[in-house]
């Protein structure tokens, strides 16, 4: 899941086998927000820092964060933003990932790239 300035603020626990079952997951996730239970835990590794992962009451993991965040109370804020944002997309925001470009970049013309000559 993206920011609208194109940052990561949160990825899937599982990987999908296509953008149909991302988006099914998504619609879940979406569904489940009231219910979902922020989980801190220090980083994989060597444990410096603390990640964040989203899980249902069954506490089957749904979504978890990006990266590792220094402190705290830093990846609390991370995991408050992505509640807020999940809370403020549509499922028909999501749309199919394969089919947009990656935020900052223009889609490619069937002609060419931008700024190529003929355009």
């Amino acid at each position: 899941m993206r920011a609208h300035n194109g940052r990561v603020v949160a990825v899937a626990a599982e990987s999908r086998p296509d953008p149909g079952a991302c988006h099914a997951d998504f619609t879940l996730l979406k569904s489940l927000l009231g219910q979902l239970t922020c989980v801190m835990l220090h980083a994989p590794g060597d444990g410096s820092g603390w990640c964040w992962s989203a899980r249902d009451v069954r506490g089957r993991t749904l979504a978890v964060s990006p990266r590792a965040y220094e402190r705290y109370s830093t990846c609390q804020t991370a995991y408050e933003r992505f509640v807020s944002l999940l809370a403020d997309t549509t499922t028909d925001d999501a749309g199919d990932p394969a089919t947009r470009p990656a935020a900052g970049k223009a889609p490619r013309r069937p002609d060419g790239p931008p700024g190529s000559p003929g355009q």
